[in-house]
């Protein structure tokens, strides 16, 4: 058996705190169960060594009766990667057996190999001279209760926290330049990107009193980018970043900001009248359309001049200076499909 897959194995005699120590060893999530012929039996998952202990299983009691029989595993085939995400995301796995007509366990596909294949897969075109800033330092009051044990950027969603999902639609633009702005539990963020060591380089700006969704970027004073990608840690933009950088460049935009469009279709008829009391129009159930603020914005470098020092300063305070001022402010308009406002409680709720 190679090494790779034996790290990844526990023969289903082992005990359970075997299991943890493994799991612990090796930072794994999910062990392949084996018997002692070294034939596939199942998978046992660290919720599955959580769940066995508050049902009063023992340290000292066997993995035996606490795994997973009914589990995912394929045949020694090639499959796409795409089909495989698709497997992971639905079954919410870790990890895929690729087991023998025998029941031997030739290989195992990890969730994290296929993502990074993917973000191989799909690096688009590099953009020059800009770097990233997610402002990520406020209280996330939209989330309470949740915000009162986690800072906001590190409450889970769909198996990983929301700063990552927010680097991740960075990386596929080899953007990997990062700063980020933290006030809101400051400690508990800094002690999970040092456990984390995602593949980017990265700074902090912490603030020592809160100044809002702009006041820290005053506080930026590199001048090694041209442009910078602003965003907030609970905004998921699906869109093509390097078309926005090319909008902002072609267009010498000083700010671009990147709206929704959004259609809301009134529920009654819509009554319009002239003077006090005379009908003038009726609409059965109209739609109103409007753009609305995603919280991603393109800037150049020198539009943080504009911003006051260590004063509480929003985005929309920056904009509506800069726009006074004369300068070139545009929107880049998404779909409303393309946009996820992860800052809202309904969404974890469910």
């Amino acid at each position: 058996m190679l090494k790779k897959i034996k790290n990844k194995t526990i023969y289903n005699s082992s005990l359970i705190s075997n299991a943890i120590l493994k799991m612990d060893k090796f930072g794994i999530k999910t062990l392949i169960v084996i018997n002692k012929d070294e034939k596939y039996l199942g998978t046992l998952t660290d919720g599955d060594v959580r769940r066995s202990l508050i049902k009063k299983k023992k340290l000292s009691d066997k993995v035996n009766d606490i795994f997973k029989k009914k589990t995912v595993y394929l045949r020694k085939k090639k499959y796409a990667i795409s089909k495989l995400r698709n497997i992971f995301l639905k079954k919410r796995i870790d990890l895929i057996p690729i087991i023998s007509k025998n029941k031997k366990v030739l290989d195992v596909i990890n969730f994290y190999d296929i993502n990074k294949k993917i973000i191989r897969k799909k690096i688009k075109k590099k953009i020059p001279k800009t770097a990233v800033v997610v402002v990520a330092g406020g209280k996330g009051t939209r989330l309470l209760p949740l915000t009162k044990i986690l800072p906001k950027p590190l409450i889970p969603y769909k198996g990983k926290t929301l700063i990552e999902h927010v680097i991740n639609q960075f990386l596929t633009y080899s953007l990997k330049n990062f700063i980020f702005t933290i006030n809101y539990k400051a400690f508990t963020f800094k002690a999970f990107f040092q456990e984390l060591n995602p593949p980017i380089k990265y700074k902090y700006i912490v603030e020592k009193k809160p100044l809002g969704t702009a006041g820290s970027l005053r506080k930026i004073v590199s001048k090694r980018f041209k442009n910078y990608f602003i965003v907030t840690c609970d905004t998921l933009i699906k869109a093509d970043f390097h078309k926005i950088y090319k909008f902002h460049v072609n267009n010498k935009c000083d700010i671009t900001v990147i709206s929704a469009k959004i259609i809301n279709k009134i529920p009654y008829g819509v009554l319009t009248n002239e003077g006090k009391n005379k009908l003038a129009n009726f609409k059965e159930k109209p739609l109103i359309t409007y753009n609305v603020n995603t919280g991603m914005y393109l800037l150049k470098s020198s539009i943080f001049k504009l911003i006051p020092k260590n004063k509480f300063y929003n985005m929309n305070e920056l904009i509506l200076k800069a726009k006074s001022l004369g300068k070139n402010i545009s929107l880049y308009k998404i779909r409303e499909k393309s946009w996820r406002d992860l800052g809202k409680i309904s969404i974890f709720e469910k």
